[in-house]
């Protein structure tokens, strides 16, 4: 992990997290001093109690102990109580700007795998309050025993101290040979798991054209290298693990050996009870070391997701407030907009160039052109799901990023030319999963002619779509997208291929819902090659490659593509 990359995070994170992080660290020496309560027992025993043989004596030093164990399991769930403080701060200040930067994922083709993700950040929220965060904390404190251990004989604290800096380096050398293969094995499963979803998602096409199981051996050497991987940090870091709970065994025989042989050589307390505290001490030198190798992986995966959260964090600026402002009227202004593909491997392209029109409050334009012209481009600048390379878009004279989307949302309409439903009730989509009264649902559905089929279905609006809306049929689907689009009678509304899936009950269901619209004084976009869409238009735009090659009055541009023939528009 890129230490410069760590700090970014970690100074945005310090000032807030770091009181929970002084006081676990400060009862860590309390937790420590109480975890003796075993070794001072011991000792208290065999010079006390076994040389007076006093039952109160006993009884009472057994009370101490027991309430020292309560008060240490008391402070150690006091500890887990800060940590999760301190995880819970972290999801609460970083998860909405990571769910927003994930959308931008998606939205501009930004390669998620150098993306931080939702995951990465339950993965570090989770290793906070875990018992391994707790271990590293406990580490500074090993000195407090190596410090006991050096008043009872320097011998018992350098053979101590041996084993300690052996647990260290099985540590760097877990973390130097499983690091590599772990890495592997993620990318490899990122993989994985973004061709299963794909599969998942067209099991149709898949099906019909026999796919499956070729679609299926993709997949399975993907995940099969996945495991691979897996297997290899597993046996690398098994074998490390191994080798700790080895040299743990062996310092706890050899601590009782020393102590023994410096016992009979009167160097220490003649009884023997030496000899099983420096055992039990050494012990608990090794015990946050030991957890921290043993968890070693769960370690490595929150510093690695740690680093990936850094990273995309350190490239993302915190939005400023958007300035309130009024509710749209629908005067739609596009000033020379042009638009290029982002940088990749196969160079940049100009999609659109140069494209300019005006469209008041109430209008109708309807997008003309053949496959590849730039129309569905288009559309999502006209939404702001693209942002311009050069010009703009302007909705009532104001830039549309400068828009909250928050606030501009609910007055737009949009239908992507491919139907997006997600996994909920019809009325939840058509709702667009926000709080309404079902009266508004209704007529939203009513608008695009679905009311009458939902009601049909036997549980109405509370009927599953499914993920992207696979239960409905494609008709069906697209009359939800619509209503959608439609609900609460948005000022703008941008269509791209609105009637590419309906029937002719469809269709003309959704030229009334148009009508109603202008009527409404909604500004309409439709991208659309049908004739009947383009005559309730205002005006029509015609985009070839890119480029405006006809705009004006429906009926003027009409006359001109009935004198040059074009598959731009079709008869209804």
């Amino acid at each position: 992990m890129n230490p410069i990359q760590t700090s970014v995070l970690s100074t945005q994170c310090w000032p807030f997290v770091r009181p929970a992080f002084q006081w676990t660290l400060g009862l860590g020496l309390a937790t420590n001093l109480l975890a003796l309560s075993s070794t001072w027992y011991m000792l208290q025993v065999y010079e006390r109690v076994i040389t007076s043989r006093s039952a109160s004596t006993l009884a009472m030093l057994t009370l101490l102990v027991v309430g020292a164990y309560v008060l240490l399991e008391v402070m150690e769930s006091v500890r887990h109580g800060l940590m999760q403080s301190a995880a819970d701060w972290l999801q609460a200040r970083f998860a909405h700007r990571l769910y927003a930067q994930q959308m931008s994922t998606h939205l501009y083709s930004v390669s998620p795998q150098r993306q931080a993700s939702l995951r990465d950040l339950a993965t570090v929220r989770n290793f906070l309050p875990s018992n391994v965060m707790l271990a590293i904390q406990d580490l500074p404190w090993a000195f407090l025993v190596l410090l006991i251990m050096l008043a009872i004989h320097p011998l018992m604290a350098a053979l101590a101290s041996g084993f300690a800096v052996l647990q260290v380096l099985i540590g760097w050398l877990n973390d130097r040979g499983s690091r590599p293969a772990i890495t592997q094995a993620g990318r490899f499963g990122f993989h994985s798991t973004q061709l299963a979803q794909s599969i998942f998602r067209s099991p149709h096409a898949t099906h019909a054209m026999g796919m499956t199981e070729s679609l299926y051996k993709t997949w399975q050497a993907l995940h099969m290298k996945m495991l691979h991987h897996q297997a290899q940090a597993s046996l690398h870091a098994g074998f490390w693990t191994a080798l700790s709970k080895w040299s743990q065994t062996l310092q706890g025989s050899l601590l009782i050996g020393l102590g023994c042989l410096l016992t009979l050589d009167g160097s220490l307390d003649p009884h023997g009870s030496m000899i099983i505290v420096g055992s039990v001490l050494g012990g608990r030198l090794m015990s946050p070391l030991a957890l921290v190798i043993a968890q070693w992986r769960q370690a490595l995966q929150a510093q690695m997701a740690w680093g990936r959260l850094s990273h995309s964090l350190q490239h993302l600026e915190t939005p400023p407030e958007d300035m309130p402002l009024p509710a749209p009227k629908g005067q739609l202004q596009v000033t020379q907009l042009s638009y290029q593909t982002p940088a990749g491997p196969l160079g940049q392209a100009w999609l659109l160039r140069g494209i300019h029109f005006r469209l008041e409050a109430g209008e109708t334009l309807c997008i003309l052109g053949a496959s590849g012209a730039g129309k569905t481009t288009l559309a999502r600048l006209l939404v702001g799901l693209l942002a311009p390379s050069h010009g703009d878009v302007r909705l009532d004279g104001v830039p549309l990023h400068s828009w909250s989307r928050l606030e501009l949302g609910p007055h737009v309409g949009y239908l992507p030319a491919q139907v997006e439903l997600f996994d909920g009730s019809i009325g939840e989509n058509i709702a667009r999963f926000g709080p309404c009264e079902p009266s508004e649902v209704e007529e939203a559905a009513q608008t695009v002619g679905l009311h009458a089929l939902v009601s049909q279905l036997p549980q109405g609006y509370d009927t599953p779509v499914g993920q992207d809306g696979y239960k409905l049929s494609g008709g069906i689907r697209q009359r939800v997208a619509l209503a959608r689009a439609f609900f609460r009678n948005p000022r703008l509304m941008v269509l791209d291929e609105p009637n590419a899936s309906l029937d002719e009950a469809g269709n003309n269901a959704f030229l009334e819902a148009v009508k109603l619209a202008q009527a409404r004084g909604a500004t309409v976009v439709v991208v659309s090659h049908r004739s009947d869409v383009a005559r309730l238009a205002h005006k029509l735009l015609v985009l070839r490659e890119g480029q405006m090659h006809l705009f004006g009055p429906t009926a003027e541009i009409l006359q001109k593509l009935q004198a040059t023939p074009s598959p731009a528009l079709q008869a209804a």
